[in-house]
């Protein structure tokens, strides 16, 4: 008898579960689809969103497939694409988020599941991103030079809050160079009189050496924001090697597999090596550019999936443009631009080329300095005066970003504007510096990079130390 009561007590549960769940179907369905989750690529709240970056808004049930990108909207405004899959929206930027900053993100209710039944309401999601954190190079001479107390050169990451908020995530007696991106560290190491590379997680902390075996300096590593491949040129001491070894090897360019830590020789058709005396890797890090010694530019595959691309011959480059759809050259004194799609080269106006000193490419801004001279008749010397404009466009209307105070007693060298283009980090060198004996990577033992906010008269940040890299 219990038994029997036992069972009718589990079927009338069973049924009310049922009921329930059949209600609670009725009200959720009934009302529509909805955002159940959003999730960022990063953690937004620690840094800022970079061109190319998504959020992805995860609903409750599949949605129709269609283009929602009237639907979705960002305040303070920024540019994006949107597309669907299944129960998500991907949200991919096209320009770097600002630092610092509340944004707003609200989609309308245009947006029905595969029943046709459509949300009720918009829907909005808040967010704030962090400050800007940056990673540079600090080189260490010991106390009898009266510049660092610490003999080990060291890779710090910092911010733009402060000193207070930088950390060291390496050190070595002598690092010749490095190359970072937001997941890792490339580090070249003197070790006697050959190199060595050192891969840098930036979230553990750790380090390990891959294998490299190779002779001389190693020069040119970069890595682009988005990949897990580096490039770089290996340089041969003649004295060392050699004629016959130095021919084969000089100037060899190689990548280096961060996830195998695999490293190995780029080639063309025959196995030919690929040399460079300079390059640079894109921003997803799909193609480097490379120049060799009678000025000639190539595109390469750091996969060795494809022949080198002819670009022809120029007198120097200022990398990736727009999107990395172009590349930026001066030739005889004119601004020209490689479009990557179409193989054209077309002149860009940029005023008076004839002080220029570079330009650099943030999301939809181009970034271009100027450097002035002037005969100060009272010192009995020429002084130099650097300004940094920026323009929406070539051909748009400029506007100055910073004027480099009077009086300085040394010149700004380079400049990187930050991935959300509201800080420049100014790489500074005293007038009459020593230089250290680093050969091609040699540097001024007083160097400073100072971190300035755009439309501020202040430097945020100064820190001994160079080759910032921005950080996404």
């Amino acid at each position: 008898m219990q038994t029997k009561n036992y069972y009718k007590l589990i079927a009338k549960l069973s049924l009310l579960g049922i009921l329930i769940s059949a209600v609670l179907s009725l009200i959720l369905y009934g009302r529509g689809p909805h955002v159940r989750l959003v999730r960022f690529d990063s953690k937004i709240e620690e840094s800022f969103a970079t061109n190319g970056s998504t959020v992805t808004l995860h609903f409750d049930r599949p949605i129709l497939q269609q283009d929602y990108t009237q639907s979705l909207s960002f305040e303070p405004g920024v540019e994006f694409s949107a597309i669907t899959n299944e129960q998500r929206i991907v949200v991919t930027f096209k320009e770097a988020l600002r630092a610092n900053t509340t944004y707003t993100l609200k989609l309308e209710p245009n947006i029905s599941d595969n029943t046709d039944r459509p949300m009720k309401e918009s829907y909005i999601h808040t967010f704030k991103t962090g400050s800007p954190r940056f990673i540079y190079l600090q080189r260490n001479y010991g106390p009898d030079q009266n510049i660092f107390n610490d003999k080990d050169d060291k890779v710090i990451v910092g911010s733009v809050v402060g000193a207070a908020d930088s950390e060291e995530v390496y050190s070595a007696p002598v690092i010749r160079n490095f190359a970072a991106n937001s997941k890792h560290a490339v580090v070249v190491v003197t070790d006697g009189e050959d190199d060595k590379l050192v891969i840098i997680d930036l979230k553990t902390k750790k380090a390990r050496e891959p294998k490299s075996n190779l002779k001389g300096y190693i020069s040119n590593i970069s890595l682009s924001q988005q990949g897990d491949t580096a490039v770089f040129t290996n340089q041969i001491d003649y004295s060392s090697v050699s004629p016959e070894y130095y021919e084969e090897y000089n100037n060899r360019v190689y990548a280096l597999d961060i996830k195998t830590d695999n490293v190995r020789p780029l080639t063309k058709e025959g196995d030919d090596p690929i040399k460079a005396y300079n390059l640079t890797m894109n921003n997803d890090g799909q193609f480097a550019l490379i120049s060799d010694e009678l000025g000639s530019y190539y595109l390469v595959s750091p996969f060795n999936d494809y022949e080198p691309i002819l670009l022809g011959g120029h007198d120097f480059d200022y990398g990736f443009g727009s999107n990395d759809a172009e590349v930026i050259f001066n030739d005889r004194g004119r601004i020209t631009s490689y479009e990557l799609a179409t193989s054209t080269v077309s002149e860009r106006n940029l005023g008076s080329l004839e002080s220029l000193q570079g330009i650099n490419y943030r999301g939809n801004k181009i970034f271009f300095a100027y450097t002035a001279s002037e005969y100060d008749a009272k010192a009995t010397k020429f002084a130099t005066t650097t300004e940094i404009y920026s323009s929406t466009g070539w051909g748009a209307e400029t506007q100055k970003a910073w004027r480099e105070p009077e009086n300085n007693n040394g010149s700004v060298r380079s400049f990187a504007p930050s991935h959300g283009a509201d800080y420049l980090a100014l790489q500074y060198i005293p007038d009459g510096c020593e230089y250290d004996q680093l050969g091609a990577t040699s540097q001024c033992k007083f160097v400073q990079t100072i971190i300035q906010k755009i439309g501020s008269e202040e430097a945020s940040t100064v820190i001994n130390g160079f080759d910032l890299v921005w950080l996404p």
